[in-house]
């Protein structure tokens, strides 16, 4: 991904009691959402890339909900934004190809995928994700 623009971090509200996310926050544009639904989730991400100009979403979510509504904000909110999906553990897929294909299309949609570890980097490689767009990050990295 090229350097440059600006980088928002979305990320849960449950990762607002989290130390790690406390300290980032310090020294990046964290948003901790606040808690509700797909369509709260879809406004609030939408308005915060309104509101900051952002170029790049940085995303800490884990259910495919949450990922739906920040990929709608990102497709409604008037400017292009590219996503990096951060992804601390494994993405179960469904086995069934009509319940898969939901995920898969949303992986297309991602620039970056920021793995914590080899173990699901090469998972999300094995589901078809290319590899070129699979980073893992250093443990010391990895919030």
């Amino acid at each position: 991904m090229e350097r440059g623009g600006r980088v928002v971090y979305a990320l849960p509200p449950r990762a607002g009691e989290r130390v790690w996310a406390q300290e980032m926050a310090l020294t990046h544009d964290v948003r901790f959402l606040r808690k509700g639904g797909f369509f709260s989730y879809f406004r609030q991400v939408r308005e915060l890339l309104k509101e900051t100009n952002a170029t790049v979403l940085h995303e800490h979510f884990i259910h495919f909900s949450e990922k739906i509504a920040a990929w709608l904000a990102i497709k409604t909110c008037g400017h292009r934004v590219r996503t990096v999906l951060h992804l601390h553990n494994h993405i179960e897929l469904p086995k069934n190809p009509l319940l898969r294909l939901p995920h898969m299309l949303f992986f297309r949609s991602v620039s970056r995928f920021v793995c914590c570890s080899e173990s699901v980097a090469a998972h999300l490689v094995a589901d078809g994700v290319p590899k070129e767009r699979v980073r893992v990050a250093e443990k010391r990295d990895c919030v």
